[in-house]
């Protein structure tokens, strides 16, 4: 009678590469994690670089003072000029489009006003360059910017 013998795979080799599989796509989870906030985070901080821009540029052709006003505790922003229409609304909160864990602008009111001339008074900044901090997860982008509304982002 002859042996007949079977050929495939044992049910601990099916095990092994299971485990293995699940440990890559849990590195690679990982890995989009970190990547996805720092984007989001980049991405923010370019959109800011680009309403300080618009905010300013407003106010120097409408000649009227325009308000960029930030609330940190509910991650958003608002444009506004001084007759109090609106310009410009930014959320980053959850449902956002873009979401961020911390959003911070190191001035006094959490505000930048430009005046009339496109202007902004920094004067309580220190040496007049302000500052706002976008973060999400342990990703930071951070954008100074001077009285003019000339804005450069930096990671942290």
């Amino acid at each position: 009678m002859r042996a007949v013998r079977l050929t495939g795979f044992t049910v601990l080799e099916l095990l092994v590469v299971l485990l293995l599989a699940s440990v890559t796509a849990g590195g690679v989870s990982l890995a989009f994690s970190r990547y996805s906030a720092r984007v989001s985070a980049r991405q923010a901080a370019e959109i800011f670089r680009q309403d300080l821009r618009l905010a300013r540029n407003w106010a120097a052709s409408s000649k009227r003072p325009v308000t960029l006003k930030m609330s940190e505790a509910s991650l958003q922003y608002l444009i506004r000029v001084q007759a109090g229409d609106t310009l410009q609304r930014r959320s980053f909160g959850s449902g956002a489009e873009i979401r961020l864990t911390t959003l911070d602008l190191r001035l006094a009111g959490d505000s930048v006003a430009f005046d009339g001339r496109g202007v902004a008074d920094l004067s309580g900044a220190p040496g007049g360059i302000g500052e706002a901090l976008f973060s999400a997860g342990s990703a930071t982008y951070a954008v100074r910017f001077n009285s003019l509304g000339l804005a450069r982002v930096e990671k942290r």
